[in-house]
């Protein structure tokens, strides 16, 4: 779906209902582990960015740990504090 999703040229953190972006919506499948994190290391190594928030407020990691995807949350925070360190030294 990823890969279709760049061949058809729509930008990576294009926004759907209530602002939610393809890394959100992995963010939230379940279970843990698996192909879904293939998922989500793909979209984060093609630029998507880990610190948008919906219109809720909630950014992918905030996702994931409400619905208790504990690990998951600590690798999005720590890809979004990575995204926040890339983007003010360059």
């Amino acid at each position: 779906m990823v890969a279709k999703m760049l061949d058809m040229g729509l930008g990576i953190d294009s926004e759907m209902t209530e602002g939610t972006t393809p890394l959100m919506l992995a963010a939230e499948t379940r279970p843990e582990g698996g192909e879904n994190e293939l998922v989500i290391a793909t979209l984060l190594n093609h630029g998507a960015n880990p610190c948008l928030k919906n219109l809720s407020g909630q950014s992918a990691a905030a996702i994931a740990l409400k619905f208790n995807l504990v690990v998951r949350a600590q690798r999005l925070a720590a890809a979004c504090a990575a995204w926040g360190t890339r983007r003010t030294s360059g």
